[in-house]
């Protein structure tokens, strides 16, 4: 149906003063201004849903009054009469329309809030989503003062209608408000999606960890594999925009994860904690009976290092960092096993040296008995000094051509990077017992072999192939 008040918006008021002028009368300009606006309100509540009957009545009798004031000879009286019968029924409709336009919108508001809310914007987005919850209680307050007065209200009481009609408006303006915060609140919570999804990634580290710890057992294997499959489903569910519920489901299979960890892992980490306790003890004996005092002085930093090493095993330990405490134990272990394994490496380079001297009195025995058997003239002798020094030089000069030197960037890594890991590196030495040539060569910027840290920067001594003769 076609909007009748389309036919009245052209300007009126130069026209009907015109008439006012030409017809000698005083038209009731005052009344029909007054039932346009109420025609308007009605509108706002969307009166055209819920009582159309009224309004479309109270826009005819608008359009009459119109017709009536342009015509050529205007009837004032029933000018007036027309407005106040658009005027009434525009009232009509309003009061007809408000509790069910409220009621909608209340909804409407709640229905909005209720989204963010699963949205998790009760924590991701606090500010926007409490000022939504603030607008929509005081709207629900100003609709509440607006109905009871308007159900006490005397009927035939017209003027002040207005100012309750106000408050309504207002009501209407808070509940849109909280609407439109509600939906920021919900998109900016949104927008934090794969951010929340990539933090729940530790459960599948956790979970890997499980099964390697917990080799052939298959009922704990069949838990982890459940859990696997409750974490899919809950970042599907994250993914679609439940963020609130995908993150409590992320939340209880954290809690499952870290009851495995304590069934697998925990035993295991106390186990190794143990056995470094024992081996340092043993290390530490083991030093003070050492009277080699260069050696004891190796020693002792590496005992020093595995003691901060297996401090840190227990504090990890202490905060359910189970692998962090095994890695640190571990680590504890290496370094008090090197202490132990140095006396037997000592014995290896004495039982090595012994050899090498009993080879080279050999030598000199029987290059004594050779000078005696037949001495060397002089051009022979000088012809064979040539050549040893020759030698001798070529060999330097092939053990310097033989080392080189390449720049490392420790990085920060999980478990943390060290001498020995990077000596086990295949680009480089490719052997984790050569890690004291990476020391000596960086004995300048490295005082503890045992504490290197992230983007500290490392000369690695590598070996190249031997120049062909």
């Amino acid at each position: 149906m076609r909007d009748l008040t389309s036919k009245i918006r052209i300007p009126i008021l130069p026209f009907l003063s015109l008439c006012i002028v030409s017809c000698g009368a005083t038209l009731p300009l005052q009344e029909i201004s007054t039932a346009k606006q109420e025609i308007t309100r009605a509108k706002i509540f969307n009166s055209e849903r819920y009582a159309k009957s009224e309004l479309d009545d109270s826009k005819s009798n608008l359009l009459k009054a119109h017709e009536n004031a342009f015509s050529s000879k205007p009837d004032v009286k029933k000018v007036e009469q027309l407005s106040q019968l658009a005027t009434d029924k525009a009232r009509q409709a309003t009061n007809k329309s408000l509790p069910n336009y409220v009621k909608d919108l209340q909804k409407d508001a709640e229905t909005a809030l209720d989204s963010a809310n699963i949205a998790f914007a009760e924590s991701l987005a606090s500010d926007i989503y409490e000022q939504a919850k603030l607008l929509k209680i005081e709207a629900d307050s100003i609709i509440k003062n607006a109905d009871a007065k308007l159900a006490n209200q005397p009927k035939d009481i017209k003027q002040e209608e207005t100012s309750i009609y106000s408050e309504y408006e207002m009501g209407v303006k808070r509940y849109n408000e909280s609407i439109a915060a509600s939906e920021k609140a919900k998109d900016l919570s949104l927008s934090q999606t794969q951010t929340i999804i990539d933090s729940s990634s530790d459960i599948e580290s956790d979970l890997d960890l499980i099964d390697k710890y917990a080799k052939e057992d298959k009922e704990i294997k069949s838990k982890t594999a459940l859990l696997r499959e409750d974490h899919k489903s809950a970042i599907t569910l994250m993914e679609a925009g439940n963020l609130r519920d995908g993150l409590k489901n992320v939340e209880k299979i954290r809690t499952s994860s870290n009851e495995l960890m304590t069934i697998v892992i925990l035993p295991y980490a106390k186990e190794r904690i143990k056995t470094a306790t024992i081996k340092i003890e043993e290390a530490e004996k083991f030093l003070n009976q050492d009277t080699d005092s260069a050696k004891s002085s190796v020693s002792a930093d590496n005992l020093g290092a595995s003691k901060e090493a297996f401090t840190s095993s227990v504090d990890l330990l202490a905060k359910e960092r189970y692998y962090d405490s095994i890695q640190q134990s571990d680590e504890a272990l290496r370094l008090a096993d090197e202490i132990l394994n140095s006396d037997i490496k000592v014995e290896n380079d004495s039982s090595k040296k012994e050899r090498s001297t009993k080879e080279v009195e050999t030598n000199t025995d029987i290059s004594s008995d050779e000078k005696q058997t037949e001495e060397p003239s002089p051009e022979v002798k000088s012809t064979k000094k040539q050549s040893k020094a020759t030698s001798t030089i070529s060999e330097n000069n092939n053990s310097k051509n033989n080392l080189k030197l390449k720049k490392h960037i420790v990085r920060k890594k999980n478990p943390p990077e060290t001498l020995w890991r990077i000596a086990k590196d295949k680009k480089y030495l490719g052997d984790k017992n050569l890690w004291k040539e990476i020391y000596k060569a960086n004995k300048k910027s490295i005082s503890d072999p045992n504490l290197i840290y992230p983007n500290q920067i490392i000369l690695i001594p590598t070996k190249t192939e031997k120049t062909k003769k």
